[in-house]
């Protein structure tokens, strides 16, 4: 038992399988494994048989001043139910690397293109064929399935399998004269699964805390640019000779929720929306080995096309990502590639980004000259009108006290200092 209980959520490694999804055949045991990990109540609900560790825990709610500093936190299971990477992130380079005979990838590739329950490949074509194909069509738009299908904001959005024709110009629910994919039960490719977006929908929108921590083991605000993830020597017709250097492309970093673009739209919706009448959002991630602070806001920016808010959304929302802890998980690298900033996201400049040890910290500025909070001494009964401010950190895992990076905002408007 901890005095102050550890509130955690798994991601790939912890999982079991690094990028893992729900093939992963002993998930529940992996499950149980970490929240044994964490001191979780043999009795908790996230120990459920057929559910992920997904749970909502409020600090503060118990406090007998009603008017106390709520802060509720959100912890997000993004494997239990997701889906195997969509088609589209890395077929060009399964293509490219099924022609190498001894490619070290060549295994993963054969399953992603040619695997799968029904022998077309375990990737998720539902992403590409249905919100980025059919979606697309205005013959589409007049579909009695065209808001649970495209539209990610709305409430009713993935919440039942639809099955596009042959000739992909009609979608409608499975009438069984279809084999289908028992993992591509949604429209989409999903990450959360069906059950935890309907709680996770509801919970926050019922959230009044001013503060809300959407924890995901995922990075959701990553880069959403396509990258060179492959490279190799082609012939040159005239000279007869190799010396062609062609570029393979990949839409995303291979794991973080850029790769699944329609599921990280609807995330952004249901966190936006909640905050639209209370309550400034967070999310707490990991997972890259560096650390970095990221905002984005509503309205139309140079990144709208690649994320969006919900139509109300009225506040910014901000991402703290801060791994690794210790020397073996951080990775010292330069300002390139996979660690550039290129939509301008962070809240800092672009190449103040941390590779050393580090780890994150919330603290709560309050009207009192000099009085912080910090999130390791609550719950103290904090009042709602004396927390001026949230600050964001990351301090150096080598010297503790040493503040690497930090971002502030107001408590009630959530706009940046």
């Amino acid at each position: 038992h901890c005095d102050r209980a550890i509130l955690g959520t798994y991601d790939d490694h912890d999982f079991g399988w690094n990028n893992g999804n729900r093939r992963e055949p002993h998930k529940r045991e992996f499950k149980n494994m970490y929240l044994d990990a964490i001191g979780e109540s043999p009795e908790s609900p996230r120990r459920g048989a057929n559910r992920g560790a997904w749970f909502k825990y409020s600090i503060n709610a118990n406090a007998d001043d009603h008017s106390s500093f709520l802060v509720d936190v959100f912890l997000l299971d993004e494997r239990y139910e997701r889906s195997a990477l969509p088609c589209e992130t890395r077929r060009a380079f399964c293509e490219h690397k099924l022609l190498i005979p001894h490619s070290p990838e060549r295994a993963w590739c054969e399953d992603f293109l040619l695997g799968g329950p029904l022998g077309r490949g375990s990737c998720c074509d539902k992403d590409e064929k249905i919100f980025f194909g059919w979606c697309l069509l205005n013959s589409s738009r007049s579909s009695e399935h065209f808001r649970e299908a495209c539209d990610p904001t709305y409430e009713q959005f993935g919440l039942r399998s639809l099955q596009l024709s042959p000739d992909g110009r009609t979608l409608a629910p499975p009438d069984g004269s279809e084999s289908l994919d028992v993992f591509q039960g949604s429209p989409f490719c999903e990450v959360l699964g069906k059950a935890q977006r309907r709680w996770l929908r509801r919970a926050l929108l019922e959230s009044t805390a001013p503060l809300k921590l959407v924890v995901s083991g995922s990075v959701l605000l990553a880069n959403p640019l396509p990258q060179v993830c492959a490279s190799y020597l082609d012939l040159n017709t005239s000279s007869k000779t190799f010396n062609t250097t062609v570029e393979v492309p990949c839409t995303c970093g291979g794991d973080n929720l850029d790769c699944y673009r329609v599921a990280q739209r609807e995330l952004l919706s249901m966190i936006s929306s909640s905050t639209s009448s209370a309550g400034c959002a967070v999310v707490l991630t990991g997972d890259f080995h560096f650390a970095d602070i990221k905002k984005i806001s509503p309205g139309k920016t140079n990144y709208s096309q690649y994320y969006s808010l919900s139509n109300n959304a009225v506040k910014p929302i901000y991402q703290l990502m801060s791994s690794g802890m210790s020397v073996s998980t951080a990775k010292p690298a330069a300002c390139a590639s996979f660690h550039l900033d290129p939509l301008g996201l962070r809240t800092h400049p672009e190449c103040d980004f941390v590779t050393g040890p580090n780890f994150g910290r919330i603290v709560l500025e309050t009207d009192e000259e000099n009085e912080k909070v910090e999130f390791d001494q609550l719950p103290e009964i904090l009042s709602q009108k004396r927390v001026k401010h949230v600050r964001l950190q990351v301090l150096s895992g080598v010297e503790p006290e040493k503040i690497l990076l930090d971002t502030a905002f107001n408590s009630i408007t959530c706009i940046e200092l």
